[in-house]
């Protein structure tokens, strides 16, 4: 596992929800899970067996629900999770090119 194959999986994810970000549908808040089964850069990476609604309003590291391949990985996935979190609608991905640029990453 490296930090570019977390980064296109994360990168995947995005594409597959058209770049909208997740948040909790009650108060506007980024999720792990959102509507319509979107799902934020940390969310991409935590499988549907493992997820529970109880991760919500939780950090990564409150949680359980990663692989423990992604564990030495954990301060890169909460950089990740706040490029989805501190984007602004419709510029996620803006956002993740210059996370990429500025980490070293290629864009798949």
């Amino acid at each position: 596992m490296t930090k570019q194959e977390i980064f296109n999986k994360v990168w995947a994810g995005f594409v597959a929800q058209n770049w909208i970000h997740s948040v909790n549908e009650a108060n506007s808040m980024c999720a792990y899970r959102g509507v319509n089964g979107t799902k934020c850069a940390a969310g991409i990476l935590i499988p549907d067996e493992h997820f529970s609604p109880l991760c919500e309003c939780r950090t990564i590291d409150e949680i359980n629900a990663l692989s423990p391949d992604y564990a030495p990985f954990k301060s890169f996935i909460r950089d990740l999770q706040r490029v989805h979190d501190r984007s602004d609608e419709g510029d996620l991905k803006n956002a993740m090119i210059t996370f990429a640029l500025e980490n070293g990453l290629t864009c798949p």
